[in-house]
């Protein structure tokens, strides 16, 4: 059942009828049910596998508030609180700035970015901001302050490490006003800026939601050659 299945979150609950239609209409048409746990926890099956990569895969959104999806966990209670061993994993975008497009293809972005989170999915749209900075990896996150800050992978013609930085997209308790990862922006101590900067401060943010761990505190992940070992 785990592999068709997953845990489901959303802040705002809007309710198990207005969910079920929600998932009827927005996720993998082998949606089959969805039941409620408590705390704005839900479970939710699909008939085929398919349909729970395609939820993992993707962000999803009701009424403007996300729904985060979880692989699902036969121990999990919602009720746990802070227990570590009942976090959940988030899912999130990774990106590896200024890769060569020779390294940029599915099985050497998965193999790269295994050693430090669980793939997903690797979106490789040819959209403006892939072309730029590289195609995005979706991936489970546990801990943030375990994530890497940059990556060192060998060169293909000397096998020389080089390293590359890397970005996240989509963590969890991060604040879009101070892109802190301590709090959400509801109790952001920055006080909330007036609506004529405001618009201009979105506009110039390339991507106001982005996060980058410092680099003086996060470890650096170093990728073995590729290929046969």
């Amino acid at each position: 059942m785990s592999r068709k299945a997953l845990i489901g979150h959303v802040p705002r609950n809007p309710g198990p009828q207005i969910l079920r239609e929600w998932a009827q209409k927005s996720l993998h048409g082998s949606f089959q049910s969805l039941s409620m746990l408590g705390g704005g926890f839900f479970e939710i099956f699909f008939a085929e596998e398919e349909g729970r990569t395609h939820a993992l895969a993707r962000q999803h959104y009701i009424n403007q508030t996300e729904v985060c999806f979880t692989p699902w966990r036969s121990n999990f209670n919602p009720r746990a609180g802070t227990d570590p061993n009942s976090r959940l994993a988030h899912p999130a975008w990774a990106q590896i700035h200024g890769l060569p497009t020779l390294l940029r293809t599915p099985q050497i972005l998965a193999e790269i970015v295994n050693q430090f989170a669980e793939v997903i999915w690797i979106d490789t749209e040819n959209q403006y901001r892939e072309k730029a900075a590289g195609p995005r990896v979706r991936i489970m996150v546990k801990d943030i302050n375990s994530l890497p800050s940059k990556v060192s992978i060998p060169n293909l013609h000397d096998g020389n490490q080089t390293e590359y930085y890397l970005e996240y997209n989509g963590l969890p308790t991060q604040c879009n006003r101070c892109r802190s990862t301590t709090h959400q922006v509801r109790n952001c101590p920055i006080p909330k800026p007036a609506k004529e900067h405001k618009q201009a401060r979105l506009t110039k943010a390339h991507n106001p939601d982005h996060y980058r761990p410092k680099l003086d505190t996060t470890p650096t992940t170093s990728t073995p050659a590729f290929g046969p070992h």
